[in-house]
């Protein structure tokens, strides 16, 4: 388990604490859970490497666009429902950038889709027939 650093027993979650605002990011608990990964890989020898990943709330966004996109091993992935304090068309850009990490694109290809996906809910939000 990770736990999300400033957070104590028994908050109620109505303040947040300095330190919870300093080090609560999405990013950070990725890099954590991959550097778990990692440890396991070079000393876990009753492990075959295969990883089977379930999230819900911020565990799916990061279950979904992150971790799954990261860590090549991941055999099953199950999103129960997106979340992460982000919005939809924010959460899709990240993804979407991402993705395209993934498939080896440099920084600015990464930016390129992440502006795309953006231009293109604008464009959608504009142009609503609703």
């Amino acid at each position: 388990m990770i736990e999300k650093q400033g957070v104590q027993y028994g908050d109620k979650g109505d303040s947040l604490s300095a330190v919870y605002k300093e080090s609560n990011t999405v990013y950070n608990r990725l890099y954590d859970y991959l550097r778990v990964l990692q440890h396991l890989k070079k000393n876990a020898d009753w492990w075959n490497g295969d990883v089977y990943v379930f999230g819900g709330s911020e565990g799916g966004l990061l279950a979904g666009s992150m971790l799954a996109s990261y860590y090549p091993n991941v055999k099953g992935l199950a999103i129960i429902c997106y979340g992460g304090g982000l919005k939809f068309g924010e959460a899709w850009s990240i993804s979407s950038g991402l993705q395209k990490k993934l498939e080896g694109a440099d920084s600015i290809a990464v930016r390129t889709e992440e502006l795309a996906v953006k231009d293109t809910l604008d464009s959608i939000r504009q142009h609503s027939t609703f």
